[in-house]
């Protein structure tokens, strides 16, 4: 699947690579509360499982997408650290989530078009954040 063409339009785009990492964020921040065998959390076996994927790619690719991930992951580190003493972690965390699904599925509206994850689930999942990045700086996809 090539992601960006499902992002042709210049609002459409810019509203996901703003929206996407929140949403890896925000996920970061679900699958940090959820235990698999009572040893390691979700999200470090969705860490694991994207550090191979990305350097599958090639290693540049590899390398900008592991400090991505490790960004993402010290702010939601941060974050869960800062709202749970007020109780409203999950509360702000769900509308952030919900806000930038919102926002996304309006610019597939503007743009006229269906969402990546609408044809592969899995590959809108890995090829999201790389596209989002990418729309940063240029990291070889």
């Amino acid at each position: 699947m090539n992601y960006s063409q499902y992002h042709q339009h210049e609002l459409n785009a810019q509203i996901h690579s703003f929206c996407i990492p929140i949403l890896v964020f925000t996920s970061l921040v679900y699958m940090k509360t959820l235990r698999v065998y009572g040893v390691l959390r979700l999200s470090d076996i969705y860490e694991i499982f994207c550090f191979f994927y990305y350097y599958s790619y090639n290693f540049r690719v590899g390398t900008f997408m592991l400090f991505y991930l490790v960004i993402l992951d010290s702010l939601s580190e941060e974050f869960i650290i800062h709202y749970s003493v007020t109780k409203n972690l999950y509360k702000i965390n769900t509308i952030l989530f919900i806000t930038a699904w919102i926002l996304q599925f309006w610019g597939h509206y503007i743009e006229g078009s269906t969402p990546a994850l609408t044809d592969s689930l899995s590959s809108a999942i890995t090829e999201a954040p790389m596209y989002s990045l990418n729309n940063i700086v240029d990291i070889g996809i």
